[in-house]
């Protein structure tokens, strides 16, 4: 079992200390939702951003929704052999269900995602297909998805300061161990603000350039599957 936790990700909803922003205060009227309930968008919000703690890292829901979508629609998913977790930057924990199908089409992703972080959960045909945990760190979204991946699963932290990996080697890694959990960050730009929970964790780095999350999720899904054959 592979398990992925995107870490820190950049999904929220607007903090207060903005929320009477003209330009969120716009968009909470366009939408139709009060200022609380809108999911903080780089994109619709910058002006409203400007000066807020870690600026450049927040405000991307974007990066959750490709990310998820290229595990959720791929063969390993299909068959029963990957989990996703979404741990966001203010310790909250999305659990997510394989059988889940989300919005391709962003704005109706958002809508998806703000009645999760106001309802704490979404239902359908009696099954929870996506629940939000309040107050869960790094650490504990890690032995999460460690406890579903296997007791003797293996942890690879994807920094671009970690071991240089092939994408032979990734997959060796990946398929060698009873089971592997991955985390990759969910933010756009920086490191990983929660060093401590990574300590003594293998770093792993798949290339000499940064990369966009969803592409270091498509290579961990492709040499997964690799390993599998």
């Amino acid at each position: 079992m592979l398990s992925i936790v995107l870490a820190e990700t950049a999904l929220e909803t607007v903090p207060s200390k903005i929320a009477e922003h003209p330009a969120i205060q716009k968009d909470a009227k366009r939408l139709g939702r009060s200022p609380d309930q809108l999911l903080l968008d780089a994109s619709r919000h910058s002006p409203a951003m400007i000066g807020i703690p870690d600026e450049k890292k927040r405000g991307r829901p974007d990066i959750a929704q490709f990310c998820l979508l290229l595990a959720l629609d791929h063969p390993l998913n299909k068959d029963g052999k990957i989990r996703f977790f979404i741990h966001t930057r203010n310790d909250q924990l999305v659990l997510v269900d394989p059988e889940v199908r989300l919005p391709r089409v962003y704005h109706r992703f958002c809508g998806v995602f703000q009645d999760l972080f106001s309802k704490k959960k979404v239902e359908a045909g009696g099954k929870t297909l996506l629940e939000l945990r309040d107050g869960t760190n790094l650490s504990q979204t890690i032995s999460l998805a460690k406890e579903t991946a296997g007791k003797e699963a293996k942890v690879f932290v994807f920094d671009p300061a970690g071991e240089k990996t092939s994408f032979k080697q990734l997959s060796e890694k990946l398929s060698s161990a009873p089971g592997a959990v991955v985390v990759v960050g969910g933010f756009p730009h920086g490191s990983f603000s929660d060093a401590k929970a990574l300590d003594g964790l293998e770093k792993i780095s798949i290339s000499p350039h940064e990369l966009c999350a969803w592409t270091v999720v498509s290579e961990v899904l492709s040499a997964y599957a690799a390993g599998q054959e």
